[in-house]
């Protein structure tokens, strides 16, 4: 969260000339200031845990647990940006339409490096070309259905990051994604 990340993430929403995913720091150097993702040159996807989320709208995680449904409906009016505000029922939002709420996933997904493996699948769904928002919904089902197949495999309590990424396979073939 240093002065070198904020002018990283204030350049690149500048100047990217593709879709960004901002997550963790690049959130949290943001913090009170939801309105300068607005002017972004490119679409931006958040993918915020409750924490994050209450950093860049200046609340607590208490209140945006309160009402998760409102509170990413807000991050999105307020950005521009889809949000995908991750936790229990991860929900995506965009300006002017209803919180789209994902029923796939467990407890044993709060591990540490989760919410990197979400965002590395958005990253690589964009990277495809595929349109951020349909991205983010799929991101986050294939997410959520690895994390369920992860935790029949290594139980949710045992369960890593890794355990989640090596289930992506078959939550494609789940979803009959990518053929």
């Amino acid at each position: 969260r240093d002065p070198e990340t904020r002018r990283r993430v204030a350049r690149l929403l500048r100047e990217a000339v593709c879709p960004l995913v901002l997550d963790a720091d690049a959130i949290a150097v943001l913090a009170g200031k939801p309105e300068a993702i607005r002017g972004s040159a490119s679409p931006v996807i958040l993918t915020p845990h409750p924490g994050e989320l209450a950093l860049l709208l200046g609340t607590n995680a208490a209140a945006i647990q309160r009402d998760r449904q409102a509170a990413a409906r807000e991050a999105a009016e307020r950005t521009g940006a889809i949000v995908v505000l991750k936790g229990a029922g991860t929900l995506v939002a965009r300006a002017g339409q209803p919180a789209r709420i994902n029923l796939t996933g467990n407890p044993g997904m709060a591990c540490g490096g989760s919410g990197d493996v979400l965002a590395g699948l958005l990253a690589g769904l964009l990277a495809q070309g595929a349109d951020p928002f349909q991205a983010a919904c799929a991101a986050v089902w294939l997410h959520g259905t690895a994390g369920d197949s992860a935790a029949l495999r290594q139980t949710q309590t045992a369960m890593k990051a890794g355990d989640i990424a090596a289930c992506l396979p078959d939550a494609f073939r789940m979803g009959q994604i990518g053929g």
